[in-house]
């Protein structure tokens, strides 16, 4: 919802910058700046002005044009898109428009080896761009373009800053994000989706069309639709491979639940990929969905900020997440990854293993992530089809151990890396045939 809040700007912002000055006192002290602005200012309002360097997610020059544009877009957003894709007609669609899922990641994943060398690939990309096309064709249909990765990724990069008020140079990021609000508004105006290409594309259509925003406007908010779908997930499963990877134990012991639930209850990967997403949250995975929360827990994290400001009523902030999800009294080694920390918890269908202790990674109370189920199937299929089929390396210098990759200083929602880390994935011999083999042609 935060996210949907700070996605509100304004229409002419040039009132506000009547010199110079803001900037510079964004760039020296940002947090002072936005308790300033808050004597007279909305939380809209300090939102965009402590955005001064750069447009948010939706657009930096984005309205309703209407008299309370700021309260319409929330309005819209939230009460009307994100409200309707949590009900209950989106939820009974769930299960039509995720169940090609599979095959269609996996063959995302293959057409993306064929174009890497796999002595040394980008494990960023890897984890990110398959999910990434897949999850686009699951919910906006075939219709909208395949090519949109890189603009994509170089508009998250930026949203850290964008969403933090930071100087930075927005220039990429802001051309990245107008193609992209041009591919959503091309979407929008063509409106002709099939039921049969992708049941949820369907009826997300139709909520454009119910509310006469099939415009500019409804391009900027099916993009703040895209980003919230895509980041968070995307990160996650990059830090969980990594994670296992760090911990060869716990990657092997990940790798052989998966190895048993394929050879035994599924008999082979082509089935699993088939399967309803149900059957991917049962027992047999157990150890894989633990490895997900974990990871969810270490990486989620709430906006920088290192004073306190007054809040309004009806106001939203952000909780520090992070000092919850490292409790050393609610998770003992809290800053550690522990692979089967969730994995022991009393599997209650339709619940998460973190029932009963304090997660909000995926939100909580009215604003609990309404994808949840969604984003853990995804990176469930996402793993299954990587630890499965290869054998995952990290590249390193001669005479060097690897090490974790370092945080970004400047993350939101989820922490981001800053480095771009190699990884050799070699076909894992499986039986008689190589994994790209027999197995591999789901």
């Amino acid at each position: 919802m935060s996210a949907l809040i700070l996605a509100a700007s304004f229409h002419d912002y040039r009132k506000y910058l009547h010199s110079s000055l803001p900037a510079l006192q964004v760039a020296l002290n940002p947090c002072a700046f936005i308790a300033r602005c808050h004597g007279s200012a909305s939380i809209q309002d300090v939102a965009w002005r402590s955005g001064i360097c750069g447009g948010l997610i939706g657009g930096c020059d984005s309205s309703i044009s209407l008299a309370d544009h700021r309260s319409l877009m929330i309005d819209v957003m939230h009460h009307i898109i994100f409200s309707a894709v949590g009900g209950e007609p989106f939820e009974a669609l769930f299960g039509q428009t995720i169940q090609p899922f599979g095959g269609t990641l996996f063959s995302q994943v293959m057409l993306f080896m064929q174009t890497q060398d796999v002595r040394a690939i980008s494990l960023l990309q890897l984890t990110r761009e398959p999910l990434y096309n897949t999850a686009n064709i699951a919910l906006l249909g075939s219709s909208f373009p395949l090519d949109t990765y890189n603009d994509f990724n170089t508009l998250d990069k930026s949203a850290p800053y964008r969403f933090g008020g930071l100087p930075f140079w927005s220039w990429p990021s802001t051309c990245a994000r107008e193609r992209l609000v041009a591919h959503f508004a091309d979407y929008l105006q063509r409106g002709d989706i099939a039921a049969r290409d992708s049941p949820f594309a369907s009826e997300f259509m139709e909520i454009f069309k119910a509310n006469n925003i099939q415009n500019l406007d409804g391009a900027r908010m099916a993009l703040t639709f895209m980003w919230s779908v895509h980041s968070n997930p995307m990160n996650i499963a990059f830090w969980m491979v990594i994670f296992l990877l760090a911990d060869q134990d716990a990657f092997a012991r990940v790798r052989a639940e998966i190895d048993s639930a394929v050879e035994g209850k599924f008999a082979n990967l082509k089935a699993l990929l088939e399967a309803d997403p149900d059957e991917l949250d049962e027992p047999c995975f157990a150890l894989l969905t633990s490895s997900i929360m974990e990871t969810m827990r270490l990486t989620a994290i709430n906006i920088d900020g290192d004073r306190t400001i007054p809040i309004r009523k009806g106001e939203f902030i952000w909780g520090n997440i992070r000092a919850v999800h490292t409790d050393e009294a609610v998770y003992p080694d809290g800053h550690k990854f522990v692979v089967d920390r969730f994995a022991d918890r009393p599997y209650r269908k339709g619940q998460l293993q973190t029932d009963g202790k304090p997660f909000f990674s995926l939100g909580g109370g009215r604003h609990l992530c309404k994808g949840r189920w969604f984003a853990i199937y995804e990176l469930k299929v996402m793993a299954i089809i990587l630890f499965r089929l290869f054998d995952i390396t990290p590249l390193v210098e001669k005479s060097s151990e690897w090490h974790l990759p370092r945080v970004h200083r400047r993350s939101i929602g989820s922490i981001h890396t800053q480095d771009n880390v190699l990884v050799q994935l070699r076909p894992r011999q499986l039986g008689n045939a190589l994994s790209h083999g027999l197995e591999g042609r789901a």
